[in-house]
């Protein structure tokens, strides 16, 4: 893959300017985005290579990937001479629609606005300010995902370990210290934690639960109390966006590993790098803290800014570039043919003052 004029001129951003600057486009907490990435390439996981290729494949276009629901079966307990009495099962199939979000960020400048390294400059800062509102974008839409896919069947699971209230276990003061024991047998007794499935567990929590884990995490043998011996199967990934609600001190989702992923595709005309004249071309590029691959269209046109702007003067014909920033992303969870009855590998917890 090559990358052309948004590459050479992002190459030209670094090691050029003082950094007095650092803190205007710092990155907020992007653990969803994270955690979507990190199970996404899972072997054992629900994105296959497959399922990457149909979505890439398809630009600007649902997908539709067969599923079976799980299977019922009769069984009789005495013999007989016919087939059909004895074991008789049924697998229904169904369809998923896979609808990828199309984000899209554009900035544009002007060369003759700035002078020497200043229009690189500004670049720079315009790149670091799409990139995190592709960011921002992008971990809203996987918390949400996750809201939306979390468990909702309760069985052997609320009041058993902690009550749940709208589809979260309410966590009070009390059981905080040994939670996570408990989280490992809620994945258990909702047939998550099996010697064929494992209990690797990724905990997407928001900075108020920091000081809860860590307090209890560092709390081993040469305490009076050992609570760190619990935490093994679990990895942490912390998002700024995950907010708590009403008399509610932090938030967290436990997500089995392999349970969820994100899909990318981009717009053919960029995978392609057609080009309509050299000023008027798409290709693809990388931001240029992530490293992640979009679409990008470039167009140098001649505009009138002679109104307007910052207050400095202008001419009615000002060179203009343009630059059109674009990815596709569907945020995935595991497929349940009845989230209501079915227990989900998704568990929201809300701890309680």
């Amino acid at each position: 893959m090559s990358y052309d004029i948004g590459s050479t001129i992002m190459l030209e951003l670094r090691n050029k300017f003082s950094n007095l600057d650092k803190y205007e486009n710092r990155m907020e907490n992007y653990g969803a985005q994270r955690l979507f990435e990190k199970q996404s390439v899972d072997p054992m996981g629900i994105i296959t290579p497959d399922l990457v290729r149909n979505v890439a494949s398809t630009f600007n276009r649902a997908v539709k990937e067969l599923v079976v629901n799980d299977a019922s079966s009769a069984v009789v307990s005495s013999s007989s001479y016919t087939c059909a009495p004895c074991v008789y099962g049924t697998a229904e199939s169904a369809l998923v629609t896979i609808s990828p979000v199309i984000y899209q960020k554009c900035i544009t400048t002007s060369p003759k606005d700035f002078e020497n390294d200043a229009y690189a400059k500004n670049f720079e800062a315009l790149m670091f300010a799409v990139e995190n509102e592709f960011l921002k974008d992008f971990e809203a839409d996987a918390i949400a995902a996750l809201e939306a896919a979390k468990n909702q069947f309760w069985t052997s699971v609320a009041p058993d370990f902690s009550a749940q209230v709208g589809d979260a276990l309410q966590v009070p003061n009390a059981e905080w210290d040994f939670f996570y024991n408990n989280a490992d047998a809620i994945m258990m007794a909702m047939y998550f934690n099996t010697m064929n499935q494992g209990s690797l567990v990724d905990v997407l929590m928001n900075p108020q639960h920091k000081p809860l884990w860590n307090q209890y995490f560092n709390q081993s043998t040469g305490n009076a109390v050992n609570t760190a011996f619990q935490f093994g199967n679990f990895s942490q990934f912390f998002s700024n966006q995950l907010t708590n609600g009403g008399g509610v001190s932090s938030t967290n989702f436990l997500v089995k590993e392999g349970s969820v992923g994100v899909v990318d595709r981009h717009h053919y005309n960029a995978t392609q790098r057609l080009r309509i004249t050299e000023s008027d071309r798409w290709e693809m590029a990388v931001l240029p803290r992530t490293g992640l691959p979009v679409a990008l269209h470039y167009q140098r046109t001649c505009e009138d800014l002679s109104t307007g702007g910052n207050g400095t003067a202008k001419d009615s014909a000002s060179m203009v570039d343009s630059w059109t920033f674009s990815i596709e992303r569907a945020w995935l969870t595991c497929y349940n043919s009845d989230i209501t009855t079915r227990y989900q590998p998704i568990v929201k917890s809300e701890f309680l003052p």
